[in-house]
């Protein structure tokens, strides 16, 4: 009876097991159905699925249900009790049936039409119409039949298998049942998960290193044990007790050494040794916490005072650097120590940093781009170098490989770093504090509670990948095992699918295909969208930006696989909403583009801009001709008062030659030229003053003018003829002379 027990205790553990892996998922009224009676899944071409309940279709967007409205008073009456079943009259329109109604569903638009009577006729719809209910009946009941034992093999036959009233197979690999009055039943397609290794072993497992091509050393917290890695079972106990395992390595030779409380462990291919207190000359304390092979045969050693030096097994001595190297004692824990590939130098990383050992010349100096590392954390809790030489550190908040740091944002699940392994295909394998990431080629890839992953975080230095690619996990109190070559394949894409669209919080049809036009004051949007990833939604990841407002990606990641992204307040324009997934942080898959519009105001319309322009225009043409105007009208008024002007002036020299004595061309002349007319007319009759036969025409050719152009000048100037101004010359001059006389 107690075998019996143990063994059915045994097989439930494995079949939930196995439905763990197959992914199984129930969806209820709790999910949007608007009941649980589903008689139809039809799978649409965007991946989307239909889901015929009693009375009602639901569109499921990978998250949840919406129900699809459509107009009882407007359907198609069938002319005899039909049965649930769909046509696809291309790949748009959907035709479906239940016992009273014909229903017609576009599938671009994800709406109901009503426009049967120009589409009845047509010979295929005629045939759907009336199609046998027996002869469907019959064939769906031997669908279910079929999927009928793999359904009950999945529920383990616990208890009794519902009616299945509706089957689906997805182009993803999934299954659907639609169970009487119990919903649907996903389950998700085969895929490669982590396993839990059942080991009989005392304590927790904490490091592990390879042995041969096929057994592994594991240490736990309180034994050692030589494992099998094909049958994963205890093959040898090492040793037991309180051991608190610190560190294991592994020489050139293939000798395995374990740091432990209790000193430290050499396998030598089934020869065990101990080096302690008692048979190691310089030992001063019994617990090692870490322990390096050297390409001279010496163990680099640091126990748990952080006494740090060199061991000769052979010789069973321990040389102290502690007391040559007082630099050491500065940092707070050593935690493990890698030797850098074709040197002798040895990389020692620590609690509060790290710091670089030359083993030839026991010097100390510090580390390339040091800088870098101490930036974020100074807390490393391991370290390799790859195949490669390339240096990789993990810290407690991002991992270094040489000049380059990975964090969330590079991709990795958590940025707090446990353990480090390589495989076979050159990969990196990182354990974190939630998740194991990969790492190859610069693209980052996640495994998680969808893989099998449990919810603990990776022990620190628990890792390790076997020459097959088989790699082992230590989290908490398990060990986990999977194959590294399942998971290398990084390029599975999927493409994105619009699964909302929401203006002003009220829901639109706009579908992927269609571009979406809205006036200024409808600018709020929300956009859902979804990869429909049914079987691991929480792997996706998503990207998106309105081209024309977003300057560069926005990321954004949900468990349930759909996204959304809104926008508020959008100027008008013309833009492109771009959006694509990546599955386990992989490759990113096909673009989605939608191309969206915003109508200006009519004050911002192109023909508003035109009224504008030509008002501006016309505007400053009424404006230049009413400054042109005004202009002219100033000129006019300045000349007008410079004619006036030269009148007065004029008058003012006539009157000054009239009754002054002195005559002075400056006075008479309105410019230089009649300035200097009347300066040499002054001059020609100073010299012939005496000359009484002095005449009009002599005066004229000496100022080489004509007698009638002197005429005019002089009337212009003075305002009498030249004959006058002769003569008045001639009178000033005497009266000037005899002012000057001496009186008798």
């Amino acid at each position: 009876m107690k075998r019996t027990l143990i063994l059915s205790l045994l097989y439930l553990s494995v079949l939930l097991h196995a439905v763990a892996q197959l992914g199984v998922h129930r969806y209820t009224v709790a999910h949007g159905l608007l009941n649980n009676q589903v008689s139809q899944i039809i799978e649409l071409p965007n991946g989307q699925l239909l889901v015929a309940t009693e009375g009602a279709f639901n569109l499921f967007d990978g998250r949840q249900f919406v129900l699809q409205q459509w107009r009882l008073d407007s359907l198609y009456k069938l002319p005899a009790f039909g049965t649930d079943s769909h046509f696809w009259q291309g790949d748009s329109l959907l035709w479906l049936k239940d016992y009273y109604w014909l229903y017609l569903y576009d599938v671009r638009r994800r709406c109901f039409r009503y426009d049967y009577h120009s589409r009845v006729h047509a010979a295929a719809v005629k045939r759907f119409i009336h199609e046998n209910p027996d002869s469907v009946k019959h064939l769906r009941a031997r669908q279910f039949l079929l999927q009928l034992p793999h359904l009950a093999s999945v529920l383990g036959n616990r208890h009794q298998v519902p009616p299945i009233t509706a089957y689906l197979r997805d182009r993803q690999g999934g299954q659907w049942y639609g169970l009487q009055n119990q919903g649907l039943v996903y389950l998700s397609p085969h895929r490669p998960s982590v396993r839990t290794v059942p080991l009989d072993v005392a304590g927790q497992p904490r490091r592990m290193a390879q042995c041969d091509a096929h057994h592994f050393l594991l240490a736990t917290t309180h034994g050692i044990y030589l494992i099998d890695s094909r049958r994963l079972q205890v093959e040898r106990t090492i040793a037991t007790g309180q051991f608190g395992t610190m560190d294991i390595t592994t020489d050139t030779l293939g000798r395995v050494y374990i740091s432990t409380n209790q000193g430290l462990y050499c396998y030598d291919h089934g020869t065990v040794a101990q080096y302690h207190q008692g048979n190691v000359q310089g030992f001063v304390h019994l617990p090692i916490r870490l322990a390096l092979p050297l390409a001279d045969g010496r163990l680099l050693v640091c126990n748990l005072l952080h006494h740090l030096g060199y061991l000769d097994a052979q010789r069973q001595h321990f040389r102290l650097l502690n007391t040559h190297l007082p630099q050491i004692n500065g940092f707070r824990t050593l935690v493990q120590a890698a030797a850098q590939p074709g040197t002798g130098r040895v990389v020692v990383a620590t609690q509060n940093g790290a710091f670089l050992l030359d083993t030839d010349a026991d010097t100390l100096c510090h580390i390339d781009s040091s800088a870098l590392y101490y930036a974020y954390s100074q807390k490393f809790n391991c370290l390799f170098f790859d195949r490669q030489g390339r240096r990789w550190m993990g810290t407690h908040n991002g991992l270094l490989c040489d000049n380059t740091r990975f964090t969330r944002r590079s991709g990795l699940s958590n940025a707090s770093i446990r353990s480090l392994a390589e495989a076979p295909d050159g990969s990196i394998w990182v354990g974190t504090s939630h998740g194991i990431n990969r790492i190859k080629d610069g693209n980052i890839f996640s495994l998680g509670a969808a893989d099998g992953l449990p919810s603990q975080e990776m022990t620190e230095r628990g890792a390790l990948i076997m020459s097959d690619g088989t790699a082992f996990f230590a989290a908490g109190d398990t060990l986990l095992t999977f194959s590294t070559a399942l998971f290398s394949n990084t390029t599975e894409t999927m493409p994105v699918v619009l699964t909302a669209v929401q203006v002003m919080n009220r829901l639109v049809q706009s579908p992927d295909s269609l571009s979406l036009t809205l006036p200024h004051s409808q600018n709020y949007l929300r956009l859902s969208f979804s990869a429909l990833h049914y079987a691991a939604p929480e792997q996706v990841r998503y990207r998106y930006r309105l081209q024309g407002l977003d300057s560069q990606w926005l990321m954004v990641y949900n468990e349930d696989g759909g996204a959304a992204a809104a926008y508020n307040a959008i100027p008008p324009g013309r833009y492109c909403f771009q959006v694509q997934c990546a599955i386990r942080n992989g490759a990113w898959g096909p673009l989605l583009n939608k191309d969206i519009t915003i109508l200006p105001p009519w004050w911002q319309t192109w023909w508003a801009r035109l009224a504008y322009a030509l008002f501006v225009m016309a505007a400053a043409a009424m404006a230049i001709r009413a400054y042109w105007k005004r202009q002219q009208q100033r000129i006019t008024r300045a000349g007008e008062e410079q004619v006036n002007r030269m009148f007065e002036v004029r008058d003012e020299a006539r009157h000054h030659f009239a009754r002054q004595l002195d005559i002075s061309p400056a006075r008479l002349a309105m410019n230089t030229q009649e300035e200097a007319l009347v300066a040499q007319l002054m001059q020609v009759i100073e010299k012939n003053m005496s000359n009484t036969d002095y005449s009009v025409e002599q005066m004229a050719r000496d100022v080489a003018m004509e007698r009638t152009g002197l005429y005019r000048k002089l009337q212009a100037i003075v305002g009498i003829t030249p004959s006058e101004f002769l003569r008045s010359v001639r009178l000033k001059r005497a009266a000037q002379l005899l002012e000057t006389a001496p009186s008798l």
